[in-house]
């Protein structure tokens, strides 16, 4: 379940959270389940964050740091990703209908029966993407 300390702080802004992340190098932060739609999450820091089964729906996450990052089912719809850096992120099973992936790195991302279904994907960077995953929806 998510941390309402973490949470609280994400919701103190981009540059609060990205600050007690620079502070806190050891802590994996917990927004499990969170309800982070439509936030404002442009550059956050969000390595190796556990944001499975979160509400990230419409939400800004243009050029965020999303490495490594717990994604499974969580809900992605319409999320704004340009440029955001999802190196090894986990978005199996995920809600990524219209997701906006213009620039983005996807190097190592599990897709696997996540729905990608009017996808936005101008230049994404797929480097070893997984064969069983399909790229166009």
């Amino acid at each position: 379940m998510v941390d309402a300390a973490h949470l609280a702080i994400i919701w103190q802004g981009v540059a609060a959270w990205n600050e007690w992340r620079a502070q806190q190098v050891n802590v994996r932060p917990d927004l499990q389940a969170a309800n982070l739609q439509r936030a404002n999450l442009q550059g956050a820091n969000l390595e190796r964050a556990n944001l499975q089964h979160a509400n990230l729906q419409r939400a800004n996450l243009q050029n965020a740091n999303l490495r490594h990052t717990r994604l499974q089912k969580a809900n992605l719809q319409r999320a704004d990703l340009q440029a955001a850096d999802l190196q090894g992120a986990k978005l199996r099973k995920a809600k990524l209908q219209r997701v906006n992936f213009q620039r983005a790195n996807l190097d190592r991302a599990d897709l696997r029966a996540a729905d990608l279904q009017g996808l936005i994907s101008s230049e994404p960077t797929f480097k070893t993407p997984n064969s069983s995953v399909p790229i166009c929806p």
